[in-house]
């Protein structure tokens, strides 16, 4: 079986979200060696030439041929350009999120990471619903497999689904959760591209793009709140977003605001470093389709506060502080916990990593193989 696997993360630098969801699948998939044949694909990459050659060499990858800007204008208003008409060995098609239509008449998977767009609006300002809705509309129609990355997610689509459409396609959706990469577990010896954070300690770590979504807003205020009472920083480490005014206001306008580190986006060698020197990683996210930030602070020997809604507590299970994520307090008492109690904090990394350990890439490929095997 031969399977084009749409993805536009997949030859992108960012190595977060969907790009890590991708390329980690890819690369269990492979190792598999299963009868499957994966025939990567996209419309664009933000690689240097020299990187994309080395990807299409080591992969397969194919580019469609009408570009980033023609091909999914095409897609969403017509069924021209299909992937079998580029790649036309293929047996099916595999897209790797819900993002927009994609023209094919082959057997058609979707991996819905969530409906955010359709649902949370005001956390996607920059994702128009109608694209997203025309992609759902599209998976509806070819009554194919359905993988959603948690429960939560399958819970909304179903119900969306269900209260929009009246159809019920929860017999077609198969929850699938994601993996945490095994080098997240351990201390390398040697990493000369990763830097020194020891002079931030002690410090607890907030990690995502600023969004309403992320919440950031409410950490800068529940580390105010315990600030004259703990002797730690706050350290805020992901790229630009949307939020950056309100946050920086919410800094700048507090006597605290030296102890407050803003590291924009960071290197994964960085970010591992972060998890394993903090004393604590806060993430009260208001929407997540799955949280896989969680589980790498897990691995690497993290306590973790994260919110008790979405997602969340089905990734954290028992293994990591619940908080309502819209109360300043509660998140500030989970901060003032870890900071004073070396025993909770003992207790949550141990039951953390053994947590983490359950989430695994080849269960996720061995999981996904089922449903290839299944059309």
């Amino acid at each position: 079986m031969q399977i084009a696997y749409f993805s536009n993360q997949f030859p992108q630098k960012s190595g977060h979200g969907i790009s890590r969801y991708s390329q980690e699948l890819f690369s269990e998939l492979q190792r598999a060696r299963s009868k499957v044949t994966l025939i990567p694909t996209a419309t664009w990459s933000d690689l240097s030439t020299e990187e994309i050659e080395e990807l299409k060499s080591r992969s397969g990858l194919v580019f469609a041929p009408a570009g980033r800007r023609i091909t999914p204008l095409v897609w969403n208003l017509t069924n021209l350009l299909p992937i079998e008409s580029y790649i036309p060995t293929i047996d099916a098609v595999h897209a790797l999120s819900l993002g927009y239509r994609v023209a094919t008449k082959k057997p058609y998977i979707v991996t819905v990471h969530d409906i955010g767009p359709l649902t949370h609006p005001e956390f996607f300002k920059n994702k128009p619903p109608w694209i997203m809705r025309r992609a759902l509309e599209q998976m509806i129609s070819r009554n194919g497999p359905i993988i959603c990355v948690s429960h939560a997610t399958a819970d909304d689509l179903s119900h969306f689904v269900r209260s929009r459409y009246n159809q019920d396609i929860t017999s077609r959706i198969s929850t699938i959760h994601e993996g945490v990469r095994k080098d997240f577990f351990h201390q390398p010896e040697s990493d000369p591209g990763s830097k020194s954070f020891k002079s931030l300690a002690p410090y607890f770590l907030s990690v995502g793009k600023a969004s309403p979504r992320k919440n950031n807003v409410r950490v800068i205020k529940a580390f105010l709140k315990v600030a004259e009472e703990v002797p730690h920083n706050l350290v805020v480490a992901g790229g630009v977003g949307w939020n950056d005014s309100s946050m920086d206001h919410t800094i700048k306008s507090s006597k605290f605001a030296h102890r407050i580190k803003h590291l924009g986006f960071v290197s994964e060698s960085d970010l591992k470093q972060l998890y394993r020197g903090a004393a604590a990683f806060v993430y009260p996210s208001l929407f997540e389709g799955f949280g896989l930030p969680i589980l790498e602070a897990m691995a690497a020997g993290c306590p973790v506060i994260t919110s008790n809604i979405s997602s969340m507590p089905e990734v954290a299970g028992e293994a990591a502080l619940l908080v309502n994520p819209r109360s300043i307090e509660e998140i500030a008492d989970g901060l003032l916990l870890l900071a004073q109690d070396e025993d909770q904090r003992v207790s949550l990394k141990m039951k953390g990593q053994s947590r983490a350990k359950q989430f695994t890439w080849e269960k996720t490929a061995e999981a996904v193989l089922t449903v290839y095997s299944n059309l």
